[in-house]
């Protein structure tokens, strides 16, 4: 048999036998043989939704016994028929002495439980388990300190007077209130009332004086309290412990809420906020009617049964309040949206123990009171608040006092439970209940709505992005899809209220309302289409925040806002030209919107599948993407180049234009448009030197890749190569060649040019070197030398200048330990890069002045297409491992010759170093064939890298000297790798003072044998010549 606790206790369902077997076996088991059965057997079914309300102070108190009155007109029509289950499912009540019973009250406490199906009333047990009954209905109720704490509810379906059902008395759980909306139209030929809801005034069975005689008042005293962190309709119904139908008459909008049911509609504003809800629940006591007025003859007014008007009775309300408080906590970008719930979560779970305990908001630490600033707090709840909480603070003194608030003796709870009797047990003709919808289609609408919100609430997200304030036209494309949304979900409601009654009434077949669902899910409102539509607007708006980026730094003018305009800078005066980037796109009507708002205007019939479909995503055709990252590079390079010119303005717009393209550059010149279609000048090509004399350099131009159109002529800079300001002369045209005059002779410059518009001048071009010619005797007096060696001299910066004149005519010259500053470099740059250089071998070594600025001169040298240096000398030159990524930089340099490099005791070198070297080791335009790293204190680290380059495809390394070093056994065991590898062609190795064991020795042998056997020499040297 089903044991029945108290509201919010266990129930658990069993078959049972027949109501009057069980009562008699258990009356002779206790030794009492002349208890009256219950004159008749009753089945226990659902009956749902009914309506609580409060009365008004001028009322009568205590209308225990109203009837449930009955509206036929109303769009919730909820008539119930019982379900199979129910027909099986007998109810026992179970039976327990009340510490205030005597033994008299007991036969009719007993009697009368038979009849209403409510529990004993048992005081709670503190580790007795909480489980919401599988039986109950919830209807939830709010308390106004003018209100009275008696409840009346109004039942307002419509009711099927066919067929006859046996129907059990049943409890309504009663949290905040629910009011059903009244329609005045005609359902089922009766009028309906046109007042928010319905309460009949003095309808009931029995009189004022009867009713307050035999009301029997008992304490039941409860707390629980429990956190919730969903967010969905379905979870938040439970945590309410409201019923399936009447969720479902919610979730149709047939219903409004009040109190602690408003928890219902909050919902969070942002996908970055973590949210816990404190779900506090009380109960105080149990009022009855006795045994007396549930009897045939005992009814006073019995018109109400023909009236019709009523379904049931109230027998029995228990009083309490809920109080729920919704903790919000904005996360920022740099913070963990998981990692912020878990600690709000914790920092709520210790709110009721701070409160027992009588701690306050004054006792949390400076710490925990920062933290607590930036949670914020909701309250729903049947409690009378003079001050309700706003954030963490005030909530926890408010948790704190939350007891006091009912009263000393609960005068100020609310009914949250009744207990509901059907007057047809009392007279057949009593109208009753046909039909309920199942708990399936319920949990499909909650969680379409739920669809609905967390659009809604993507979109409040969306509107406070910084972009999207920026941008009217996205701010106004995420309103319109937001109030959209709003509109469907009204419009999805209302369609279902319309036909619900008619289902609930049984005139209307319940597949009627799953033709609803599927024609939700094939609608533009359908969840993967909304998921579609925003997540293509989310890539819309990174695009543009991509698209816009660094464009502030270029003193380019967003003009985007609703009231921005560009006229008044067209107008200018002091303003000649402007340059506009605009977002033509975005102003573009969206077909997705226009889908769903012709859906909305009931044009169904004329949206093809195809125009569902969401047809916005500019930013996934790679062909639109690579174009307007195109004009966006162009645009911004233009924009940088010309940030000192005063009389040229760049702005951002996104204004409708007669243009195909989503986003176009607009040129506006004097006060009106010259193109709407502007391509500034890209870079040029690097110039060319076509000849050189002692003061004058002919330079070959040519227009750029993008902008030739509107190229009108070149800008032309030039410097001294140790100079830091350039010169400009221009040209009279787009003419190919150019001869820059006035140069000093045997001067080393660079020169770069740009293209010049109406609008301003393009990006430059990558610099060039050129040297002027020397003087006539040099080459005379000098073309018989092969070598020169100036080793051990102090060469300064103006001796190295009168080298630098005749050096490229040398095969040979060594400069080892002369004391070479960095800008003595910058001279032996032009000697390297000399148009007809013989220069082969280079001895740099023990010149620790070098520096990174130096070394980045002698490799730029290098590099140079004229450069014919073979050997390379840097021995003890301190090089970094900077100077390894120049020198890398150099190996792979398309005109490099270099065949051998000499590295020895470079102690900064490092491991990181030699890593960037080798990248250029495996390039495949590098020549190098050997390569001395002794003594540069390089460890196993380097050895990976160095493996790899061996094994390089490209590599034509045949010598690799690293005595000296500290390669251990695990860095030779990397080299070995490289070396068996097919690609290989190294043919000397030296390895000795590496710190190689006697057994990595041997391997190293075994190794060597293996490879000769297979037609490669190769040498591998462990021990000193």
């Amino acid at each position: 048999m089903p044991k029945i606790y108290p509201a919010g206790q266990k129930i658990l369902k069993k078959e049972c036998q027949r109501e009057e077997d069980v009562i008699e076996k258990r009356n002779k088991r206790k030794g009492r043989t002349n208890i009256q059965r219950p004159g008749k057997i009753i089945n226990r079914i659902k009956v749902k939704d009914c309506n609580p309300q409060y009365m008004d102070p001028d009322e009568d108190l205590n209308r225990l016994g109203s009837s449930l009155g009955r509206r036929c007109s109303l769009k919730d029509s909820n008539a119930h028929k019982p379900s199979e289950s129910s027909k099986t499912n007998k109810v026992r009540p179970t039976k327990k002495l009340c510490p205030n019973q005597t033994g008299e009250d007991f036969q009719e406490n007993n009697n009368l439980s038979s009849l209403q199906g409510r529990p004993q009333i048992k005081q709670p047990h503190k580790n007795r388990k909480k489980v919401a009954s599988a039986t109950k209905n919830l209807v939830t109720a709010s308390q106004h300190p003018k209100f009275q704490p008696i409840v009346k509810l109004t039942r307002i379906d419509a009711i099927k007077s066919q067929g006859v059902y046996n129907l059990n008395p049943i409890r309504q759980q009663c949290v905040g209130t629910f009011k059903y909306k009244l329609n005045s139209k005609d359902n089922g030929g009766i009028r309906g009332s046109e007042k928010p809801y319905h309460c009949p005034e003095g309808v009931t069975l029995w009189s004022k004086s009867d009713l307050e005689k035999d009301i029997s008042v008992e304490s039941q005293r409860l707390t629980e309290h429990s956190l919730e962190t969903s967010n969905s309709l379905t979870d938040k119904s439970k945590a309410l412990n409201i019923n399936a139908s009447l969720r479902g008459s919610f979730a149709c909008g047939i219903v409004e809420v009040e109190g602690s049911a408003k928890y219902l509609k909050n919902s969070r504003s942002s996908k970055n906020q973590a949210r816990v809800t404190l779900n506090y629940f009380m109960t105080t006591m149990f009022k009855q009617l006795t045994m007396s007025h549930l009897s045939r003859n005992n009814v006073t007014y019995e018109e109400v049964f023909r009236h019709g008007t009523a379904t049931h009775v109230v027998t029995a309300i228990q009083y309490g309040a809920r109080a729920l408080m919704v903790f919000d906590r904005d996360v920022s970008k740099d913070e963990s949206l998981e990692i912020i719930a878990g600690e709000l979560k914790a920092s709520i779970d210790n709110i009721p123990k701070i409160s027992i305990h009588g701690r306050g908001s004054l006792d949390l630490s400076a710490k925990e009171k920062v933290e607590a600033e930036k949670i914020r707090c909701t309250f729903h709840g049947d409690f009378y608040i003079h001050e309700l909480p706003v954030d963490y603070l005030t909530a926890l003194d408010v948790c704190k006092k939350l007891p006091t608030f009912l009263g000393e003796d609960g005068e100020h709870a609310v009914p949250i439970t009744v207990w509901l009797y059907p007057l047809s047990l009392l007279d057949s003709s009593a109208a009753r209940l046909v039909y309920e919808i199942g708990t399936d289609f319920v949990i499909q609408v909650e969680r379409v709505l739920d669809s609905l919100l967390e659009a809604v609430s993507i979109c409040d997200y969306l509107l406070t992005d910084s972009i999207v304030k920026s941008f009217y036209n996205i701010e106004e494309k995420i309103s319109k899809f937001k109030t959209l949304i709003e509109r469907y979900k009204l419009y999805f409601q209302k369609r279902l209220a319309q036909i619900l009654p008619s289902v609930r009434g049984g005139t209307t077949n319940a597949t009627a309302l799953d033709d609803i669902l599927e024609a939700h899910k094939t609608s533009p409102f359908g969840q993967h289409k909304l998921e579609g539509w925003l997540c293509s607007l989310q890539t819309e708006i990174r695009g543009i925040k991509a698209l816009i980026k660094g464009m502030e730094d270029s003193n380019i003018s967003l003009l985007t806002g609703r009231f921005d305009r560009i006229e008044p800078l067209i107008f200018e005066p002091n303003i000649t030209c402007i340059v506009n980037f605009n977002f033509n796109l975005l102003s573009k009507e969206s077909k997705s919107l226009n889908t769903m708002e012709n859906y909305l205007s009931e044009e169904q019939n004329s949206i093809r599948s195809t125009d569902i479909e969401n047809n916005d995503e500019w930013v996934h055709s790679q062909a639109d993407c690579d174009k307007i990252i195109l004009r966006r590079q162009l645009f911004l390079d233009f924009a940088s180049n010309n940030q000192q010119n005063e009389a040229t303005k760049f702005v951002v717009t996104s204004r409708p234009v007669e243009t195909q393209e989503g986003i176009s550059v607009l040129l506006y010149c004097k006060g009106e448009l010259r193109s709407s279609d502007f391509e500034p000048p890209s870079t040029p090509d690097v110039p060319k030197v076509l000849k050189t004399s002692s003061q004058s350099a002919e330079i070959e131009l040519s227009l750029p890749p993008h902008g030739a159109s509107g190229s009108i002529k070149y800008l032309v800079q030039f410097r001294k190569h140790t100079e830091r300001w350039w010169r400009s002369q221009m040209t009279r045209d787009t003419e190919k060649s150019f001869t820059l005059e006035g140069l000093q002779r045997s001067t080393q410059y660079d020169v770069r040019y740009a293209a010049v518009c109406e609008a301003g001048v393009g990006p430059p071009s990558e610099v060039i070197s050129v040297n002027t010619g020397e003087p006539e005797s040099a080459n005379c007096c000098c073309e018989h030398l092969e070598k020169l060696d100036l080793s051990h001299n102090n060469i300064t910066e103006d001796i190295m200048k009168i080298l630098a004149i005749t050096l490229h005519l040398y095969r040979c010259v060594s400069l080892s330990s002369c004391r070479l500053t960095s800008r003595c470099y910058s001279a032996l740059f032009s000697s390297l890069s000399a148009p007809h250089s013989r220069l082969t071998e280079l001895n740099l070594s023990g010149n620790k002045n070098m520096e990174d600025s130096g070394v980045d001169q002698l490799f730029e040298g290098l590099r140079s297409e004229n450069c014919k240096i073979e050997k390379l000398n840097l021995r003890s030159c301190d090089l970094t491992s900077k100077c390894c990524s120049a020198l890398s930089s150099a190996l792979s340099s398309p005109h490099s010759r270099l065949t051998e490099v000499n590295l020895n005791s470079n102690y900064n070198m490092e491991d990181s170093g030699v890593d960037q070297l080798c990248e250029g080791l495996g390039s495949e335009n590098c020549k190098l064939e050997k390569l001395n790293l002794s003594d540069c204190r390089l460890t196993s680290r380097s050895c990976s890298a160095l493996s790899l380059a061996l094994s390089s495809p490209h590599s034509l390394l045949t010598e690799l000297t690293l005595r000296d070093n500290n390669m251990e056994d695990s860095g030779v065991d990397q080299l070995c790798e490289g070396l068996r590898s097919e690609n290989c062609k190294l043919e000397k190795l030296k390895l000795w003072r590496n710190e190689i064991s006697e057994s990595e020795k041997k391997n190293l042998r075994s190794l060597q044998e293996e490879l000769n056997r297979t037609g490669r020499q190769v040498d591998i040297h462990t021990e000193e010549d």
